[in-house]
């Protein structure tokens, strides 16, 4: 069980502190509930409970170590290589709901790739493609942002500056 001012990662809603643990009453009968506070995102509240699957959305924050060990990984992994529309919007979902922080890093990588690809070719990022980098974005650099203690603004260009270290 989590503490309360415990910073943990909920499922798409990313970086949140456990304000509180606290009974409540919202289906007839009382249970115990994590209320998170968004770290990135002051005007929401989610209440979580403890026992319900809902729970098992909560993650513990990747450690600076963990971070760095993605961000080194990435050059090494593989592009995501599926050509169907359908079959490559499924996988991308899944990686995203998912939570897995490698494979969504493994995503970001395929779309910058793709987008490379298609702007080279005169042409638009596809919509899909955009909504999901968007989303894993927004999942992985709040995380990286508040382990890292750097502006999100500015993963990018660290995650870009740690590459080239690596060359």
């Amino acid at each position: 069980m989590y503490q309360i001012n415990c910073v943990v990662i909920y499922g798409l809603h990313g970086v949140c502190r456990i304000a509180d643990i606290t009974k409540k009453d919202f289906s007839g009968q009382e249970e115990t509930y994590y209320i998170l506070k968004p770290i990135f995102d002051d005007r929401s509240t989610f209440f979580v409970p403890v026992k319900h699957g809902s729970a098992q959305k909560l993650r513990p924050l990747l450690s600076i170590e963990e971070v760095k060990s993605l961000i080194k990984g990435i050059s090494c992994q593989d592009v995501i290589g599926i050509e169907d529309e359908k079959h490559r919007k499924d996988a991308y979902k899944k990686i995203i709901e998912s939570g897995n922080r490698g494979e969504i890093m493994r995503l970001i990588k395929t779309l910058y790739v793709r987008k490379e690809e298609q702007q080279k070719a005169g042409k638009k990022q596809h919509i899909i493609d955009e909504h999901f980098m968007k989303e894993a974005e927004s999942i992985l650099y709040d995380e990286f942002s508040y382990v890292l203690q750097i502006k999100k603004d500015d993963i990018v260009p660290y995650i870009k500056k740690e590459m080239n270290a690596l060359e």
